[in-house]
């Protein structure tokens, strides 16, 4: 494998991070402090508002936590895809228990306040099936995220096979379809000389592709929370792929 240097997690990206994540957890907490204390507990739907803002401050301060106390993002390594060997780069998994967590919150609360309105009926019926539709996209969200397709950043170089994940699903090709590697800003874009396999979210819940007008040939690892640079990954996959930057071969495939 390939030794690759890696970039510390440090400086003014990550503590930015941490206080993007610390900044809303005041409001948050000025505003359950008033549900509390100045309206009657009975009213039942500002109750269940107010215990999920706390349930978002906890998920917050602990991201922050994390991101705080975290000193190297995940850099190349070995590991199993598809059960054949493999190396690559995954994500820091913390980006993605902080969207399920707050995920399964927003259905949890939707539902919660579906059910009440179904409970007083009349006028309530209507919005209630909004609110309903809206914590069902959220739940079935978490699902993917869990279980699914939809997952953090990662790219895995098996013998035969390039394979990406992202919060869009998975797509792979054959290593020998791959004609240039390229980084361009924070993501790492790579040109494939035929289909691409892709296994995607459902739509309602697909991210959108960069806009590329080579969009259907082209795979986008975006580096986010990985312990290299673009310019580094992108380095590396050349190497192992035996290409240099402009997609000519350097040694036999």
């Amino acid at each position: 494998m390939t030794e690759l240097g890696a970039v510390r997690y440090s400086g003014r990206a990550k503590w930015t991070a941490v206080l993007l994540n610390l900044l809303p957890v005041p409001l948050g907490g000025a505003l359950a402090a008033v549900v509390f204390t100045q309206i009657p507990s009975d009213v039942y739907p500002m109750q269940a508002l107010a215990w999920y803002t706390i349930w978002a401050m906890l998920l917050s301060v602990g991201l922050a936590i994390a991101l705080a106390i975290t000193r190297q993002m995940p850099t190349v390594e070995r590991g199993i895809v598809d059960g054949s060997p493999a190396q690559g780069v995954r994500a820091w998994r913390g980006e993605r228990l902080f969207d399920t967590g707050f995920d399964l919150g927003l259905g949890g609360v939707a539902a919660v306040l579906t059910a009440m309105g179904l409970v007083a009926g009349g006028e309530w019926v209507v919005p209630s099936l909004l609110v309903a539709a809206v914590g069902a996209w959220f739940a079935v969200r978490a699902v993917l995220s869990t279980v699914g397709p939809r997952r953090e950043e990662a790219l895995w170089l098996t013998d035969d096979r390039l394979v990406h994940y992202s919060k869009r699903g998975r797509e792979s090709c054959e290593r020998g379809q791959i004609q240039l590697v390229r980084a361009m800003n924070d993501m790492v874009m790579i040109l494939v000389d035929g289909p691409i396999d892709r296994h995607l979210v459902p739509l309602p819940w697909r991210l959108r592709r960069p806009a590329h007008k080579l969009r259907e040939h082209t795979m986008w690892f975006r580096i986010e929370h990985v312990g290299h640079s673009a310019d580094q990954l992108a380095t590396w996959l050349q190497t192992e792929l035996g290409i240099d930057a402009h997609g000519l071969p350097t040694r036999t495939r």
